[in-house]
């Protein structure tokens, strides 16, 4: 059976629209391909770009890393040398300096030693003595003390400690308990005795042969050196005539000097 003939051309027609829509179907899709392909053409060549640009900052970092690493590397060895020949400088500085610091070491310490000997010989002695003997009928035991300074320089008297005893023994140093008397009197040497002490003569509790009197003066020399001078003494009776004379007791350590530092 056949068609009507406008049937035909419509379809026809409608085929000629179909094949239209589809061509031009086709050449949207083939540009729309065409700009997705050339934005991922873009994209690559940016990717490749920034792969690029990194592997370049990788390689200059990598760079800067080994020249740092190397830098420290010298400056390490470097120290190493320099701390090593500074050491090398002090031994042999040592080496050379060490006769004469030992030089010097002795000749502070002769100077000392002349120094301390030139005091020895130029400071002052301050002795005790008792030129009174006590007579046999005397009821009252009175100690005269006489000091004289024996030596070259003055002296000044600061202290006269002392005490009676009549035990058998005398007590050990140093010496505790004993009286003392506040002074400043300046000896020159002239060896002239002088008896000013407060209290002189000095009254014994005691009337019994064999008691000790005992103590020390303490004194200054001109180089303002503190000394710290011993004294110990028996009461005993001499056979004729009878007299109570005072004899040194207590031996070596009790009529030394010691100077206090």
């Amino acid at each position: 059976m056949a068609l009507p003939p406008s049937w035909k051309s419509e379809v026809q027609s409608t085929v000629d629209k179909a094949s239209t829509r589809c061509t031009d179907t086709e050449k949207r899709t083939d540009e729309r391909s065409q700009k997705i392909a050339a934005g991922i053409e873009v994209l690559t060549d940016e990717l490749k770009r920034y792969n690029s640009k990194q592997e370049r900052d990788e390689t200059g970092k990598r760079c800067r890393q080994n020249w740092t690493i190397g830098g420290l590397i010298a400056t390490a060895v470097f120290t190493f040398c320099l701390a090593g020949f500074s050491l090398w400088q002090v031994i042999e500085t040592r080496r050379a300096y060490g006769p004469i610091e030992e030089a010097a070491a002795a000749a502070k310490t002769s100077a000392n030693v002349a120094r301390d000997a030139f005091y020895e010989t130029q400071r002052a002695y301050i002795a005790v003595g008792f030129p009174t003997p006590i007579p046999k009928s005397a009821e009252e035991w009175r100690v005269n003390v006489m000091l004289t300074n024996i030596g070259t320089g003055f002296g000044t008297v600061l202290e006269f400690c002392y005490a009676f005893d009549d035990s058998d023994v005398l007590p050990p140093l140093p010496l505790e308990h004993l009286q003392c008397l506040d002074e400043a009197t300046t000896l020159f040497p002239d060896f002239k005795p002088w008896i000013g002490l407060a209290g002189n003569p000095f009254l014994s509790p005691f009337t019994k042969e064999g008691q000790f009197f005992y103590g020390y003066v303490r004194y200054r020399d001109k180089f303002r050196r503190i000394w710290k001078g011993y004294f110990a003494v028996q009461v005993r009776r001499n056979p004729p005539p009878n007299i109570h004379y005072f004899h040194p007791a207590g031996g070596d350590a009790y009529h030394d000097e010691i100077e206090e530092k």
